[in-house]
């Protein structure tokens, strides 16, 4: 939990010292802030990373098995939904940041697709005996 507060911390600080920046340098702030943001999101894809290596070791859960894999993937893109959505937004790119939001969306519904076939094989099986 220390470096998750680290991190914290960090990002607090940088973004409290770029306010003064940002009234002079507007572009050098908005740089400054995406590597700031960057950086806090490469560590959540590594913290990620961790997670997928812990639950899959403790579960016993082989690749490809319980849908897990599926739900690691959904969660991966919605961190970098996030990420860029919210980069696009911060550089005054609504429409881009509404865009990638959209792809996310459909891409969370093609990474959920061995999901929905099993649920319609289940439901087919259920009620159509």
């Amino acid at each position: 939990m220390t470096d998750f507060t680290s991190v914290c911390a960090l990002a607090a600080i940088a973004s409290a010292l770029l306010l003064p920046i940002a009234k002079r340098e507007k572009e050098l702030a908005s740089v400054i802030s995406a590597l700031l943001y960057l950086s806090v999101f490469a560590y959540a894809a590594l913290r990620l990373g961790e997670l997928i290596g812990v639950l899959q070791s403790s579960l016993g859960i082989s690749e490809g098995t319980a849908h897990i894999d599926v739900l690691l993937k959904i969660a991966g893109v919605s961190l970098l939904t996030s990420a860029a959505a919210t980069l696009c937004e911060e550089n005054g790119q609504r429409a881009a940041a509404r865009a990638v939001e959209l792809l996310g969306a459909v891409e969370t519904v093609l990474c959920a697709k061995p999901i929905l076939d099993d649920l319609f094989s289940l439901a087919e099986r259920t009620f159509l005996r």
